[in-house]
């Protein structure tokens, strides 16, 4: 058993509705307000073909490579902002389990306990990219590089206390092996990500195969379904 987080959007909380109807017994689940989808500000409740129309440069930019970047009318940077609050939710979820495993520290008779914490994130496709990316200690210019499909689900082993995690893996819809992380990986993985997003990374088997990892106290964070 561990903890569960969840976006405060609706969508989210539908998704682990079903899959408490599924049989599965989760923990009450605690709202994070900064593991909401991606502020669009302006843009947010607009259809895309009015966006295109009213803001065609900037929605090329939003479209483009350079995510860092990209900047609205009215002064916000989206990008950078979801990958500082990744960064934010971390902090908060090490906390946690360093808490959690202070705790757990000792059974009854003095020994180290072997309790692992673990960690179910309910969320959306950008702020899992960001926190996957962070995770693995990539910046903004993977955003796209990383998606989550509806009901995508990837888990990160990063045992609190390290600098980033030690290792991941798609479980759905594809499960792939496990990738090992570390700081001299971080190049390769872009590499590969890009190669990815040019062959359409996520729908075919091979892009998918090439997206591995592995390692102790797991999170598994959970793209929202619907």
């Amino acid at each position: 058993e561990g903890q569960v987080y969840v976006s405060p959007l609706t969508r989210a909380r539908q998704t682990l509705e079903l899959v408490e109807e599924s049989g599965r017994k989760l923990n009450p689940a605690e709202v994070i307000e900064d593991l909401r989808e991606i502020d669009l500000y302006e843009w947010e409740g607009m259809l895309k073909q009015d966006i295109k129309d009213q803001f065609p440069e900037v929605y090329q930019k939003w479209r483009g490579n350079d995510a860092k970047e990209f900047k609205l009318d009215s002064g916000p940077y989206p990008i950078r902002e979801l990958w500082a609050r990744a960064e934010k939710v971390w902090t908060y979820l090490m906390k946690q389990a360093l808490s959690d495993s202070e705790d757990d520290s000792s059974d009854s008779q003095g020994e180290p306990a072997k309790r692992s914490p673990t960690a179910l994130l309910t969320a959306h496709n950008g702020v899992h990219q960001a926190m996957l990316c962070t995770a693995i200690g990539m910046n903004e210019d993977c955003f796209r590089k990383f998606e989550f499909p509806n009901c995508g689900m990837a888990e990160i082993i990063w045992v609190p206390g390290e600098p980033m995690a030690r290792q991941w893996r798609w479980i759905y819809p594809t499960e792939s092996s496990w990738h090992v992380v570390n700081a001299e990986d971080a190049n390769e993985e872009m590499q590969i990500a890009d190669q990815d997003a040019c062959e359409g990374a996520g729908s075919g088997d091979a892009a998918k195969s090439r997206r591995k990892s592995e390692s102790d106290g797991n999170l598994a964070i959970d793209s929202d379904a619907l």
